[in-house]
């Protein structure tokens, strides 16, 4: 702030004086502003017994070997391999400092209760909610009331990637990013797009055409975050896409599919986000789903009539249907 003052103060003298005092490259350098990225790492206490509890926070454990991104009803198992992990140097390694290399990032924890550590520079708040969409919302909500960003990056606080993030910096400003719990009839995918049954070669959203946003991981860009995490489609009733008669009806009654909806129905069209990797809490196999092709995606050779994903969001504006 201090540098980009002292630039102001430079130019000013410059065209008042009619003489040229010339702003030190490094100085320029310093004062570019990167976009800002708000990371969201939103969810739940574990269901953990008060001794256990109470032995952890004793050996200073870290907020992250508390938390998880499943919802309250789901019974988790932890994935052995990964318990010996720092779970926060994990995140800092594959998603914060990848992220920094192109945007200022800042970094907050929402959850329903405060056990151990937190990590320096991140921002905790305690968020009560039934569902964790509702907890993202209003962790998003406090986000944006501090501060505004160009980006916001949902991720869930266990999540275990099999490679650094994508350049955020690289994507459509138009458009949220997720990887896709199911699709059909889309070209370009490759097992890295897929949440589940990634390692074959055949998309897994049967007849029909379209996708079901998997509810991990979602980034959102600045145009779509009102419409998306304060409802204001909704109220406003602006969003102009309805789910065409062609769309794949698999996966589309289950929790993924009413996320999906929801997107629609705020407006947002979605692009496939291209990041491998499994939730360390999981009773669905995740792990054993996606690491025979963690290393080497796989092309979905198999998979419809595979159009552009443009002309998929092409078929979401359509006259309006039964949702």
């Amino acid at each position: 702030m201090i540098l980009k003052t002292l630039t102001i103060i430079l130019n000013t003298f410059n065209s008042i004086s009619g003489l040229r005092v010339s702003v030190p490259s490094e100085l320029k350098q310093e004062v570019d502003i990167k976009p800002c990225v708000a990371v969201l790492l939103s969810g739940r206490l574990l269901n953990f017994d008060t001794l256990q509890a109470n032995f952890m926070v004793k050996k200073r454990s870290s907020i992250f070997e508390f938390l998880t991104g499943a919802e309250v009803h789901d019974t988790v198992d932890l994935v052995p391999e990964t318990e010996s992990l720092s779970i926060w140097q994990h995140i800092e390694d594959n998603l914060i400092k990848p992220l920094s290399q192109s945007l200022a990032v800042d970094t907050y924890i929402c959850t329903d209760a405060i056990l151990g550590q937190v990590p320096a520079h991140v921002q905790v708040y305690k968020i009560e909610a039934k569902r964790q969409t509702e907890r993202v919302k209003a962790c998003a909500f406090r986000a944006l009331k501090a501060k505004q960003y160009d980006w916001i990056v949902k991720v869930r606080p266990d999540f275990f990637f099999y490679r650094p993030f994508p350049d955020v910096s690289t994507f459509h400003p138009d458009y949220v990013y997720s990887r896709f719990r199911v699709a059909s009839g889309i070209s370009g995918l490759t097992s890295e797009h897929f949440s589940y049954d990634q390692c074959t070669s055949e998309c897994n959203g049967g007849i029909g055409t379209g996708y079901v946003n998997d509810d991990m991981i979602l980034v959102v860009p600045k145009a779509l975050m009102s419409q998306i995490f304060l409802d204001t489609a909704v109220v406003t009733n602006t969003s102009k896409l309805r789910i065409p008669p062609t769309w794949i009806s698999t996966g589309m009654g289950w929790r993924e599919g009413g996320w999906t909806k929801d997107l629609i129905k705020y407006g947002a069209l979605s692009m496939p986000l291209a990041c491998p990797g499994y939730p360390r809490h999981d009773r669905h196999k995740h792990k054993e789903q996606s690491i025979v092709c963690s290393k080497q995606p796989i092309e979905k050779a198999v998979c419809g009539e595979k159009i552009p994903i443009e002309d998929v969001h092409q078929s979401l504006m359509l006259p309006p249907v039964a949702m």
